[in-house]
């Protein structure tokens, strides 16, 4: 089994990608990206289930593997449906291999990773051959606000995440040492 300070983690990393998925979707809806504001609502209630997910007797793993399908998925739309290769949403994707790498071990994290690189790989094909992706974007919307908005917000969120793995794995190594005074 595993210990209960990294299931807390676990569930730790959710709950903070649900905050942030109800922060954008309050923010694209005021931006007037109305369909991504609703698209992100549902991520945020498919994360919120995964948290209940924690009460069954599925293993970790399949649980985290959920949370990570459902993350992709949404970011991968989001990115398809705001530019492609172009869309300001696409540096998001490197949350996915950021947030394999805290919650997997190595195979999970080539996995995520090799699945971003063949997106970002596919978008990039896409764009050579002038395949023209649906852009949702409003035109009236400000984007150079909106830029700096999303990639100030990614590097809160990877700062985030940096701090929770961080306080995980101090709260680890107390609890070893305490059990090594302890005997």
């Amino acid at each position: 089994g595993y210990e209960n300070n990294y299931i807390e983690f676990v569930a730790k990393s959710f709950l903070s990608t649900f905050y942030i998925a109800l922060i954008y979707a309050c923010t694209f809806y005021f931006i007037d990206y109305k369909k991504s504001s609703l698209f992100l609502i549902a991520t945020a209630l498919l994360i919120m289930g995964c948290l209940f997910l924690f009460r069954t007797p599925l293993k970790l793993s399949t649980i985290s593997n959920c949370f990570m399908l459902i993350c992709t998925t949404s970011l991968i739309s989001l990115v398809l449906f705001s530019g492609g290769i172009t869309s300001p949403v696409l540096p998001w994707l490197i949350c996915i291999p950021f947030i394999a790498n805290i919650i997997f071990r190595t195979l999970g994290v080539w996995v995520w990773t090799t699945l971003v690189i063949a997106v970002v790989s596919t978008l990039s094909y896409f764009n050579m051959n002038d395949v023209v992706l649906t852009n949702l974007w409003n035109e009236n919307t400000n984007s150079l606000a909106l830029f700096l908005f999303l990639n100030v917000g990614l590097i809160l969120t990877l700062m985030l995440f940096t701090y929770i793995n961080w306080y995980y794995r101090f709260k680890k190594e107390k609890k070893t040492l305490i059990k090594k005074v302890q005997y």
